[in-house]
Formats: C-alpha cells, structure tokens, sequence
C-alpha cells in the first residue's frame, strides 16, 4: 500500500481551506458602539441594558447574568475588533484593584460591605454576531460577567459600609490608585 506524500495532502489541505472574508467596517463600527454600551452598562451597573446587548442562548429568552462579588476597576480599554467570518470579538483590559461584596447586614450589622485588595489585569472579549433577525448582538454563550465597578462608584457607595479590615485593605490600594476617575481607552471611533 502506498502512502500519500506529505505535501500533496498539506497542499490539498491548504487548496481546499476558504481565505476569511474581508472585514466589514459597518459591523465592526456597530461592535465598537455596542462595546461601549456594554462598558458603560457594566461599570455604573445598569444590568437592564444588557437584555438588549446580548442574545439569549437558544434555551432561553434572555440571557442569565450572575456574581457574587464586584471586581473594582480603574480603567477599561476596549480594542481594535476582529472578524472571523461574520462574527466580530471586541478585546477588553480592565485595571483591576480587588474585589467587592456584601454580606447579609442582618447578620453582620451595618458594615456589611467587604472589600479584598487584588491588583490584576483582567483581559476579557466580548463576541457578536448578527441574531436571526440580522442585528448585531454579543453571544450570551461567551458573556463577559457585568461585575466591574468604578473605583469612583466604590468610593461613594460602598466604602461608607466597609468593616475594618476592608476599609483599611481599601485605602491600600487608594494610595496607590493613580486615576480618579474612569479611564475609557481604546479602539477607534
């Protein structure tokens, strides 16, 4: 029996894969637009707008969204999208300073709030494609967990109810904090 020479099957192989299809601007601008809605959404923890942002799995009419905790973010950059096909990823870097939960304050008392110092880089992409009716929306299959929170957001509505051993954990990290406010960098406008 004789055996196929190596290149002739790696260049049958090569011959019979499809080149990707060029990019298309439009979707890569309506990815972008919707990046930034998704952003914005996450970080002032407006969960309402993600129904409209991602499209459910096929099981379900809308899209699960579930944390435990808030990851304390001092910036989000958004990069430059990529095609594969007609789906388009959207890359994001968050600053990470630590994480953020509650606790029942039933049970704890009015310092309910916890905070751990975590400094990290958190890189994430959010993945679209266009839904049975042709918009543009992000996989629900490949979400991106809408648990940022602005150092800013954290400062004026959690800090107050942080116990010691957070509050203090918090400052940390606060002395260390360069921005103040939200950096939002990233892909073209």
């Amino acid at each position: 029996m004789k055996r196929p020479n190596l290149l002739v099957v790696l260049a049958a192989i090569i011959c019979a894969c499809e080149g990707a299809p060029p990019a298309n601007p439009q979707r890569e601008a309506e990815a972008l637009r919707l990046a930034r809605r998704f952003v914005d959404a996450d970080t002032g923890a407006n969960l309402d707008v993600m129904d409209s942002l991602y499209a459910p799995k096929e099981d379900m009419s809308y899209c699960v969204i579930g944390f435990d905790a808030y990851r304390i973010i001092t910036s989000v950059t958004i990069g430059d999208p990529h095609a594969r096909g007609d789906t388009i990823v959207v890359p994001l870097t968050y600053e990470v300073l630590g994480a953020a939960s509650s606790e029942d304050a039933h049970h704890v008392g009015p310092q309910n709030a916890r905070f751990v110092a975590a400094p990290s880089i958190e890189r994430d992409s959010l993945v679209g494609a266009p839904d049975s009716n042709r918009r543009f929306r992000f996989s629900c299959s490949r979400q991106v967990v809408p648990n940022h929170m602005t150092a800013d957001r954290m400062s004026a509505k959690w800090v107050p109810a942080l116990d010691s051993a957070s509050l203090a954990a918090w400052n940390a990290v606060g002395k260390q904090r360069p921005n103040k406010h939200l950096k939002l960098t990233g892909a073209r406008k």
